[in-house]
């Protein structure tokens, strides 16, 4: 039986579960391994470099940073990184280069315009003799130096680490083609269009990911939900809401936030209208739904009607009178004080 080998994304994606559990060891085996199969893969080597600077190997990480930006030249956090640690290093003039550029892409970056500041104000020392001192005075300075470089090593690799600003920690994902996605969803919905039409494309998209689909009828839906949530077991990846009780079901603490990476779900429904996401978002306004469809709708009315109780009859006045839903009620109310609607409430 062929055993099939695992693809640089796959040992990517178990080194970056060896860093965050600070398996350091089997991280740096991961990484590499990624590399050894696709040396031009930029976020392992940025991830690794991240790694040998966390474990005090200076010169190893900044070739991987160097490694990192031959590859992408324009890849800011390992800008970033590296003029850091050129810094720390005293290497000034080429820290400088790469702080500044790294400024111009991130302009309102505090951490880079601290440091950027630092190593503009170091005096140039290109042509300019050394200075000699006797032992005792070196001894001193160099107790001194191996001081402050410690301070500021920890410094940068608290920057670094997993849990800091996110473009200095590793990186967490890179992108996927849609057959790289194996595993399986539950679904539970009530409709047929799902089993009938947008099953069959998901599955032409992501053939490696199984969808157990079960239909349920709607009112049965919400108590199974409710139970679900209540037991916090048996929920389901996803489900399919309808608009008049899935707000109360998206206020659960049970949701994905989508508005988050890597699913971006604003960008994605930038174009939706806004009550279509307003119901779909969580306490915190984050959108943990999408909706799949929006139905529109139509007024018909009689000119003379309108004419007699609004004081217009053209289709624009009419609409104008009713932008929002008080301005429609109140519409219904001078119909039925004008005697268009009888006790049971039923136009004539």
């Amino acid at each position: 039986m062929k055993i099939n080998s695992p693809t640089p994304k796959e040992h990517f994606f178990k080194a970056n579960e060896h860093y965050k559990n600070k398996e350091y060891s089997n991280a740096e085996r991961e990484y590499r391994s990624a590399i050894e199969k696709d040396p031009s893969f930029s976020e392992a080597h940025y991830n690794l470099a991240n790694l040998l600077l966390e474990l005090n190997r200076k010169e190893e990480a900044e070739d991987e940073y160097r490694r990192v930006l031959d590859i992408d030249s324009d890849f800011v956090e390992a800008i970033i990184n590296l003029g850091i640690l050129l810094f720390i290093k005293r290497k000034y003039n080429e820290s400088k280069n790469l702080l500044s550029k790294a400024i111009e892409i991130k302009p309102d970056d505090v951490l880079i315009r601290k440091y950027l500041e630092k190593v503009s104000s170091i005096p140039p020392t290109e042509g300019v003799p050394p200075r000699r001192f006797p032992a005792w005075a070196k001894w001193i300075i160099g107790l001194v130096i191996l001081v402050v470089t410690i301070i500021m090593l920890r410094a940068i690799i608290s920057k670094i680490g997993p849990s800091t600003q996110p473009y200095l920690s590793p990186v967490e994902e890179v992108a996927k083609a849609p057959e790289e996605y194996v595993g399986e969803i539950t679904l539970w919905h009530f409709n047929d269009e799902f089993e009938n039409f947008m099953l069959p494309m998901f599955s032409e998209i992501y053939p490696n990911l199984t969808v157990n689909a079960t239909k349920i009828p709607m009112g049965e839906l919400i108590t199974k939900l409710e139970s679900a949530f209540a037991a916090g077991t048996f929920v389901p990846d996803v489900f399919v809401g309808e608009q008049s009780w899935v707000k109360k079901m998206v206020q659960y603490d049970v949701w994905e936030n989508i508005s988050a990476a890597p699913y971006n779900a604003e960008e994605a429904a930038a174009d939706q209208y806004d009550y279509c996401k307003d119901l779909a978002r969580d306490a915190d306004g984050n959108l943990v739904a999408l909706s799949y469809q929006a139905y529109p709708g139509g007024v018909f009315y009689r000119r003379s009607m309108a004419q007699e109780t609004l004081g217009v009859s053209e289709p624009e006045d009419v609409a104008a009178l009713m932008t929002n839903m008080d301005d429609f009620l109140e519409m219904g109310r001078k119909l039925k004080d004008a005697g268009y609607c009888d006790s049971d409430s039923k136009f004539r």
